[in-house]
């Protein structure tokens, strides 16, 4: 396995400890890119690196479908288990680029991470495109905090 392919997979390696220890998202974050994206209760979304779901409860809550893509088998066994109380989410487990979304049809395409950065506190960057796509793998669009993304 090449440096690149360990590095994918560190947060997997003790799962338990990532879902107790990583911090989870704000709900005025997520509020935010909720609003910038046009997202809609009902509206089919890819979360790409869910991990144990720390951004997916949320999402899930405000009655989004949801497919979540994790590398990872013990975070995507821990994200089912958080998430087991939404019926519509799915954890798919496996790597975003071998994954064949088939004929499927999503609304945005969200990947996020949060890290501590040195003299600050956490700070979230989310990645999200947004509007119907059948291969949604095609643009993304960044934002860090409050900077918009691609509106639908």
């Amino acid at each position: 396995m090449s440096g690149r392919e360990q590095l994918r997979r560190t947060f997997d390696d003790d799962a338990e400890l990532y879902d107790r220890a990583r911090p989870g998202y704000p709900d005025a974050l997520v509020d935010d890119l909720v609003a910038l994206t046009g997202l809609q209760p009902g509206d089919r979304v890819i979360e790409i690196g869910s991990g144990t779901g720390q951004l997916t409860v949320p999402l899930a809550r405000r009655s989004l479908r949801i497919t979540g893509l994790e590398l990872g088998p013990g975070l995507a066994t821990i994200a089912r288990r958080n998430l087991e109380r939404f019926e519509t989410v799915e954890i798919v487990t496996g790597a975003f680029e071998a994954w064949d979304p088939g004929d499927q049809r999503f609304d945005a395409v969200i990947a996020a991470t949060r890290s501590a950065r040195a003299g600050t506190s956490s700070a979230s960057r989310f990645g999200a495109t947004s509007g119907s796509s059948r291969t949604p793998r095609t643009s993304t669009s960044s934002c860090s905090g409050r900077t918009p993304v691609t509106p639908r």
